[in-house]
């Protein structure tokens, strides 16, 4: 193995165990995410504006619960 692979293959894997571990600039940039997305939240409940993707995004989670209260609506049918 050459130098430079071995070189380059020591910075890979640094990289890669550094990013194990979440830093104090991580949990920070998390936190500010958080917050971001609780403002939105709140934003888009005061004023009804929500967009597209997460109208989707609902009807897809209420179709996936219907389908989980039809499937257990059945079995209890079949069972009793």
């Amino acid at each position: 193995m050459n130098k430079i692979s071995l070189a380059g293959l020591a910075l890979i894997s640094a990289f890669a165990i550094a990013a194990c571990d979440d830093g104090p600039a991580e949990r920070a940039g998390e936190k500010v995410d958080d917050a971001g997305d609780r403002i939105e939240k709140t934003f888009d409940a005061a004023t009804g504006n929500e967009g597209a993707m997460e109208r989707a995004g609902r009807a897809v989670d209420e179709a996936y619960e219907d389908s989980k209260d039809a499937v257990k609506d059945t079995y209890e049918d079949i069972t009793n």
